[in-house]
């Protein structure tokens, strides 16, 4: 029985095990749950299933392999990488696999608070795209020459970086400008096997960065920001 992996309809915090599952030509069901428009959100076709279907702590997103029912991005990640040998070949490599996938979640909170949780989008997107930089600087300081971020090998944690500078180019596309390694490391992510077919699928180009109630990235390939 294929794997079920659920979430929203949308790219989110997710986005990066779905780059995953590609890679590694994985088959699974996708489980997709729709928020409801405004103003309620109506979020009753997961609400309607989370205490239902077996989860230990119900949540999106999350996989269920056979009996390993798993919630937390980071958590389902590592299990499906443990399968094909990504999460580092060597103890060094597993270390900063795991350090830099910790790392990049510094850029969800203030993404979050400057599109969801604010009163004045405007001024705290540039606000916050102000210091993300100081961020972006040390990913590239990170990788350095390395084709990766762990160093000579693929890791999954590569996919959760890609994701967030991605989001973060969409949002200010000189965001990268300066760092010659990341365009690089870019580009050579979405050429992967598997990740390539997927991002030029029509589920991929359907998918928003943000769901519903956000200030922005609620339809799919979402302008940037006016700075």
């Amino acid at each position: 029985m294929a794997p079920i992996f659920g979430y929203w309809k949308l790219r989110g915090l997710a986005e990066g095990v779905r780059y995953l599952l590609a890679y590694t030509n994985t088959e699974y069901e996708r489980k997709d749950y729709v928020t409801g428009d405004a103003p309620d959100f109506n979020k009753d076709g997961w609400l309607s299933e989370k205490e239902n279907i077996g989860l230990l702590l119900p949540n999106v997103p999350y996989n269920m392999d056979g009996d390993i029912k798993l919630t937390q991005t980071s958590a389902i990640m590592r299990h499906i990488a443990r399968q094909h040998d990504l999460c580092g070949k060597t103890e060094e490599e597993k270390c900063l696999c795991d350090m830099i996938d910790y790392e990049i979640k510094d850029f969800f909170p203030g993404f979050f608070k400057a599109t969801y949780f604010t009163n004045n989008f405007e001024e705290d997107i540039k606000v916050y795209l102000k210091g993300i930089r100081t961020l972006v600087k040390r990913f590239a300081n990170f990788l350095g020459t390395n084709p990766y971020f762990a160093g000579q090998n693929l890791t999954f944690a590569d996919f959760n970086v890609w994701e967030a500078l991605d989001q973060l180019r969409t949002l200010d596309p000189t965001i990268l400008d300066g760092h010659d390694n990341l365009k690089g490391f870019m580009k050579r992510i979405q050429e992967l096997p598997g990740v390539r077919e997927y991002m030029a699928s029509e589920f991929y180009h359907s998918l928003p960065i943000s769901n519903k109630m956000a200030k922005w990235g609620t339809q799919p390939n979402p302008p940037p920001v006016k700075l």
